[in-house]
C-alpha cells in the first residue's frame, strides 16, 4: 500500500507541474494581449478625445471668422479624412469585448455630433436670439468627453465585471479633536 502512494506521488508531480506550467504560459500570453489592446486603445482614443476637447463654443471663441472656419474644417478633415475615425473603428472591430465596441461606436457618433453642433453654433452665433445652440454644443462636447473617458475605462479594465473586486470607498483617518 505504501508503494502505491509513493508511485502515485511520483507520477502526479510531473503531471501537476506540467499543468501549472501550461496555465502560467496561457496566463502570460493573455496578459500580454491585454496590455497590447490597452496600449493600442489609448493610442486611438486619446487623439479623438483631444480633438473633442478643442471643439465646442470655447474652442471657437478666439480668432476671426475665417480662422475659426479653417480650424473647424481642419478638425472635420482630421476626423473623417485624416483617419481618426477609421483607426477607432478598426480598433473597435478587432476588440474582443462587446462592451468596448458598443461604447466606442457611441463615442464615434458623439464626436460627429460635437463636430456638427460646433459648426452649427459657429454659423448661427451672430443671428441666434437664444442660447440653445450654445447649450447644445456645450452638452455635445461634455457627452463626448464623458463617453471617451468611459471608453478608456473599459479598455483599461483588467477583469470582467462579474470577477472584479468592488471599489470600497476609502475612509480618511479622522483628525484628533483639539
Amino acid at each position: 500500500m505504501v508503494w502505491v502512494s509513493a508511485l502515485w506521488s511520483l507520477l502526479a508531480l510531473p503531471i501537476l507541474g506540467t499543468l501549472a506550467l501550461i496555465a502560467y504560459y496561457v496566463w502570460n500570453s493573455r496578459s500580454e494581449e491585454h496590455r497590447k489592446l490597452r496600449r493600442e486603445g489609448a493610442e486611438v482614443v486619446i487623439p479623438a478625445k483631444e480633438l473633442v476637447n478643442g471643439l465646442g463654443p470655447d474652442g471657437i471663441l478666439l480668432g476671426t471668422d475665417e480662422q475659426v472656419a479653417a480650424y473647424l474644417d481642419d478638425c472635420f478633415k482630421k476626423w473623417w479624412d485624416g483617419g481618426l475615425r477609421q483607426r477607432l473603428m478598426i480598433y473597435l472591430n478587432h476588440h474582443p469585448s462587446g462592451r468596448v465596441r458598443s461604447v466606442g461606436e457611441e463615442l464615434a457618433v458623439m464626436v460627429g455630433i460635437t463636430l456638427a453642433s460646433t459648426r452649427y453654433h459657429f454659423l448661427m452665433r451672430k443671428t441666434a436670439t437664444t442660447m440653445e445652440d450654445f447649450e447644445q454644443a456645450t452638452n455635445a462636447k461634455a457627452n463626448a468627453l464623458a463617453k471617451a473617458d468611459e471608453l478608456l475605462g473599459e479598455i483599461r479594465r483588467r477583469w470582467p465585471g462579474w470577477l472584479r473586486r468592488p471599489e470600497w470607498p476609502r475612509r480618511r483617518p479622522e483628525a484628533p479633536a483639539a
